[in-house]
This record gives structure tokens, sequence and C-alpha cells, in this order.
């Protein structure tokens, strides 16, 4: 993966900002316990250029330190994930897309605590295509969204009830029905929403987005 100048001046910014109310010791916290014996990342100057050194237990008396280079894929995504949720700044909307994507399932878990502590302050998007996101315990049926393409729309509904009443019953998970492909949209429910807001006239029974 590649570290965008972008990710180093954010973790710049923070290290160096007095004001950001610990956000950069809060991603290095983070960060070691997604990514076992990480101690820190830093922004580091080479003459005119600019890249991130980590600092690492490895089992000697100093830690080792490594290029962003030197990192695998998914430290530097979870690195990339940890920055969006405490970016500089205090942004009202977050979209985050697979965040699973390079990431080890092991620490799926703790991502969705961050993201999930984030939506508390402002609003969280996610795409994705893991049954073990979904099948994460923070995550309720009510905060779920299906989307499908018809006729070259994308279309956004909430649960539909039958989805609803198997995970509520425990019948199954809602990432055993995406496996199944039963995880199923309300359209009557949201084209009664898209009515009572006059959004789209004549349009089909899910909320759309033209692509």
């Amino acid at each position: 993966m590649f570290v965008t100048l972008a990710i180093q001046r954010a973790i710049k910014r923070l290290q160096s900002d007095s004001s950001s109310d610990g956000k950069y010791e809060k991603i290095c916290n983070l960060l070691s316990k997604i990514v076992d014996g990480l101690a820190k990342v830093e922004h580091r100057s080479v003459g005119q250029k600019e890249t991130l050194r980590f600092r690492q237990a490895v089992g000697t008396k100093s830690p080792w330190t490594f290029d962003a280079l030197n990192m695998s894929d998914g430290t530097l995504r979870a690195l990339g994930l940890l920055l969006a949720v405490y970016q500089p700044g205090n942004p009202s909307v977050i979209a985050i897309e697979e965040p699973e994507a390079t990431v080890h399932p092991a620490v799926m878990e703790a991502i969705v605590d961050v993201l999930t502590d984030a939506s508390n302050e402002r609003q969280v998007l996610i795409t994705t295509h893991s049954p073990d996101i979904l099948d994460q315990k923070e995550l309720g049926d009510d905060q779920l969204r299906v989307f499908t393409v018809e006729r070259n729309r994308t279309q956004i509904c909430a649960l539909a009830e039958s989805s609803r009443r198997a995970v509520r019953e425990n019948l199954y998970t809602p990432g055993e029905l995406l496996r199944a492909d039963e995880l199923n949209a309300d359209e009557e429910a949201a084209q009664a929403s898209a009515k009572s807001f006059n959004l789209f006239a004549g349009a089909d029974p899910c909320d759309e987005a033209e692509e």
C-alpha cells in the first residue's frame, strides 16, 4: 500500500500540535493494539522527502525502527483508517470503504470498536462485503442498510422485517444471511419514507442514487 503525502502530513501535524486533544497519542496507542509490538509511528524528513518511521518491539532491548516501505499493507491500512477517524479538525461525516481490506480478521473487532466510538461524535458510514464486520456485537440490525443495483441505479434500503426477525430471534446472524444471499431490503418502508419527504417523485421503491 502506498503511503500518501496526506497521511504523512497528517501525522506530522498531529505529532506537533499540542492542541490536538491527544489524537496522536491515541492513534499510536490504538495502532499498538492492532499490530502486536508496535509502539509508535512518527513523521520523518529525509532531505526534501517525507516518510513515516515505525517503532516496533522485536524482543531486543530497544525497539527497532522501520520505514513505511517495510511495513505490511494491513498495518498501513489500519493507520489510514485511524487517521480518518482522528484526523486534524472535526469532520461531521466520515465514510470508509471496505475497512476489512488487507486487514487481518483477528483485528476487526478493534477496528469496529474505533468506528463505533467515532460514531458517538459524528456520522460514520461504512461500505463492506465482510460478514465478519456485520457480525460484530456493536452493530445492531437497525444500523444496517442493503445496497442493490437495478437498472443502473444503486438502491439503499433498511433490512426487511424477515431479516430483522431472523437476527433478533437468533436464527441467523447478519453475516450468515449475507453469505446465503438472504439479507433482504425493506422496499416498502423505503418507498413510504421517500414519499413522506417527497424526494423521489415517481421513483422506485428504494432510496436511490444514480451511479
